[in-house]
């Protein structure tokens, strides 16, 4: 799973870097979500994004969990301003002591720039729902986001 994961990371990158002249790079925190991200991308038409959410819960005699994920979203309305947008992407769960689950993500969202004189700065929201895939299981789970941005140019 790790290989198909890779393999699908590098074709969506390439594809991405190939579409885009002035590619943009913008560090994503999700404080509800304990998770960070970066993204690349032009942010008028597509966007690539490599996010994980790390976390620690002391019950069940403390676990450790890390879900990396690749999404790639599409703009579907918006201007300098804001940004609709939807799309499509994959992820792994790792739970210690427990065994890891493979999900699969349709986000649906938004991006705003809500100052004039941070043009730097939005805000994004979306709504993922997400499959799990996990040994004999699916489970489905609607994941909220809130996050801050930051352009890096």
């Amino acid at each position: 799973m790790k290989k198909l994961l890779l393999k699908l990371l590098f074709i969506a990158a390439i594809i991405l870097l190939a579409e885009q002249s002035k590619a943009q790079i913008r560090l994503n925190i999700y404080p509800l979500n304990n998770a960070v991200g970066v993204s690349l991308g032009s942010f008028k038409t597509t966007n690539l994004e490599l996010r994980t959410a790390i976390f620690y819960s002391s019950s069940d005699e403390g676990s450790f969990g890390l879900e990396p994920e690749i999404i790639a979203t599409f703009r579907i309305s918006g201007n300098d301003l804001y940004r609709l947008f939807v799309g499509a992407g994959l992820g792994y769960g790792y739970n210690n002591p427990g065994s890891g689950y493979v999900s699969a993500l349709v986000p649906v969202g938004f991006s705003i720039k809500p100052f004039e004189k941070l043009p730097e700065f939005l805000i994004y929201t979306e709504i993922s729902p997400a499959a799990r895939f996990y040994e004999d299981y699916i489970t489905l789970k609607l994941q909220p986001r809130l996050g801050f941005c930051i352009e890096l140019r």
